[in-house]
This record gives structure tokens, C-alpha cells and sequence, in this order.
């Protein structure tokens, strides 16, 4: 069996990416023939025994759209696509595959099919509908996605089946980590609800560490601590009370999976809900906010804080990575292709 797997860049190892490796290098030790394909850019330090990669060096996924004939060149031989980059849906749209195509979609479908913009709306109806009619193989990671396509496909067979690989961070460095209460740990994007921390860092009374890439927009506040990029995550969570994921989005959120392992509570945008059904263990650890009401946010950072006990119970990490181990993830994926 040859498997296609599609991913955005192999550059950071994120979430998706490292997923991609991982389950790579699991397949090919199982003797299964793997593509990896990066839409963009590639690091060259990334090999993966027998594994063949290959990047296709867009500037933006709108590109693809013109490498029509290259994709399916490239994905001719292959009895299943895997694709693992996020917010590609639109433009595969107008491709046409013969093989099993498992995409991975978050609850984008919901925004664009329900735009205020009813030319955005009519153009998304369409791409999505077409898209359908041409590969009725369609797995989807989301479940909120998935039945949405389901009503708008109509007769057509959509499965759903949760990608959820945890890839932890091993410290690489020793540093003296102080207790703290809040933190938030994502790019600096739309899509990770970057814009809803801004205006919750601009009313809250509360302080704040942040995790990631430094973004100028934050110099200006007294209440966060950027501390950038770190390898010891595990070790911040271990003390820290909660954490703010108030993404619009997400495919591969490792950060939630390091939190509930630690205990902390976390702060969950209602578009992310779906994450408790697929997660069991995580239902006494969230909370679910309107994120983009800074006031609720805060509000409910407060509740929390204001308990003279906060329960904290960690997860047994052998245990929750076997869970989402690449066998189990594997087996699951194959009852349903």
C-alpha cells in the first residue's frame, strides 16, 4: 500500500508536522511505501528512513491551484491521501482524486458556508459541493466539519476520524521556573485567537505568561511575560494553574493535551468544544467561554482562581499517550477506510 501524506511546511515540527514525521517513520517501519509532500518549504536537517519527501515550494496554498497536474502526478500511485494542512480544503476543491482522500478540516466550513458575505458564501458552496461530488472517499478529522459536509453532500459518505497524536517537548535546558496562574501559548494568528488575548490582556487585572514567537503588539503591556519559543512546556504547565486556549481553530493542539497531563484547567473557546467528546479525560479540566467576550474570559479566570482548592489532577502519561498512540490512531483509521 503507498500513502500520500500532505503537510503545510516541514520547518517547526508543530503539531501537524510532527504528526506527520511520526506517523511516517511509524508506517515505513511497517513496510508501507510513504510520500511525504510539503506544500512550502522544507527543513533539510528532517530525513525519515525510506520515506521519499518532497517539497513543492509554494509562497501561499492559493498556488495550488495551478499544480493541479503536478499533485496528481505526484499522488498517481497512491491508495490514500492523507492531507494534514489546514485551511487547503478550498483549494483542493477544484482537484480531483481517485484515491482515498482523508482530510484534515477544523470548523471552517461552518464560518465560510454561513459568511455575511454571500458572495464568499455562494463561492464556498460551490468549491465545497464540487469538491464532494468529485471524491465521495472523504474521511474528516472534525466532527463538527463532518456533518456539515454530510448535509451538504447529501448522499455522499463522510466519515470522521479525530487526529490527535500528542508530541511532547523533552527539556533541553534547565531553568528556574516560578509558579504562575495564566497561561497562553500559541502563534500570534487569527486563527489561534491571538486578536481575543489582545483584548483580554487590555481589561484583565490578571498577569499573564506567553508562550511563543515574541509579537511586537505585546511590548506594550504590563500584565504578560513573553518568554518565546521553550523546549521545557511540560515543566510550565507543571505550574501553572491555567491555560488559555481560546483558539478559533485547531487540528493538533499539543499545548492542550501537555495541559490536561499536568492539570491544569483550561479555557476553552466554545468552537473547540467538540475536543470533550474525542477526550473523556479532559471533561472535569474545562471550562468553555465566548472568547471573543474578554469580559466572560475574565470572569471565569477569576472563578477559577478564587477557589480555596484547586483540585489538580494529573493524567498518567503512559497511559493517555497510549491512548493516541500511532497503532491505535492507525487501526481506528483503517476500520473506516
Amino acid at each position: 500500500m503507498e500513502i500520500t501524506i500532505i503537510v503545510d511546511d516541514i520547518l517547526s515540527l508543530g503539531g501537524s508536522q510532527s504528526f506527520a514525521f511520526n506517523l511516517s517513520n511509524y508506517l515505513t517501519s511497517n513496510a508501507y511505501k510513504v510520500k511525504l509532500i510539503s506544500l512550502k518549504k522544507i527543513n533539510s536537517e528532517v530525513k525519515i528512513e525510506k520515506c521519499e519527501i518532497i517539497s513543492l515550494n509554494l509562497k501561499s496554498n492559493f498556488f495550488l491551484i495551478f499544480h493541479q497536474e503536478k499533485i496528481n502526478k505526484l499522488t498517481k500511485n497512491s491508495d490514500i491521501i492523507l492531507n494534514l494542512s489546514g485551511q487547503t480544503f478550498m483549494y483542493f476543491s477544484l482537484l480531483e482524486f481517485n484515491n482515498k482522500f482523508i482530510f484534515r478540516e477544523s470548523n471552517q466550513p461552518l464560518d465560510r458556508l454561513n459568511s455575511m458575505n454571500f458572495v464568499k458564501r455562494l463561492i464556498s458552496r460551490y468549491l465545497y459541493t464540487n469538491f464532494l461530488k468529485k471524491n465521495p472517499n472523504l474521511i474528516v478529522q472534525n466532527p463538527i466539519a463532518s456533518e456539515q459536509l454530510k448535509a451538504l453532500s447529501k448522499n455522499n459518505l463522510i466519515n470522521h476520524n479525530v487526529f490527535f497524536n500528542p508530541c511532547f517537548h523533552k527539556p533541553s535546558e534547565k531553568k528556574q521556573i516560578k509558579s504562575n496562574d495564566l497561561i497562553f501559548a500559541s502563534r500570534p494568528t487569527y486563527p489561534k485567537g491571538f486578536d481575543r488575548f489582545i483584548k483580554l490582556l487590555e481589561i484583565s487585572s490578571n498577569n499573564f505568561l506567553y508562550l511563543g514567537s515574541y509579537p511586537e503588539s505585546l511590548k506594550s503591556f504590563k500584565n504578560v511575560t513573553c518568554l518565546g519559543r521553550v523546549n521545557n512546556v511540560l515543566e510550565i504547565l507543571s505550574k501553572s494553574k491555567i491555560l488559555l486556549l481560546l483558539s478559533r481553530y485547531e487540528g493538533f493542539p499539543n499545548i492542550f493535551h501537555e495541559a490536561i497531563i499536568k492539570g491544569c484547567k483550561i479555557i476553552l473557546s466554545r468552537e473547540l468544544s467538540w475536543i470533550l467528546d474525542e477526550i473523556p479525560e479532559a471533561k472535569n479540566s474545562i471550562y468553555l467561554v465566548s472568547a471573543d467576550d474578554p469580559l466572560e474570559i475574565e470572569n471565569k479566570i477569576n472563578t477559577i482562581l478564587s477557589e480555596t482548592y484547586l483540585h489538580r489532577q494529573e493524567i498518567n502519561l503512559k497511559n493517555y499517550m497510549e491512548t493516541f498512540s500511532l497503532p491505535n490512531y492507525w487501526e481506528k483509521l483503517k476500520n473506516v477506510i
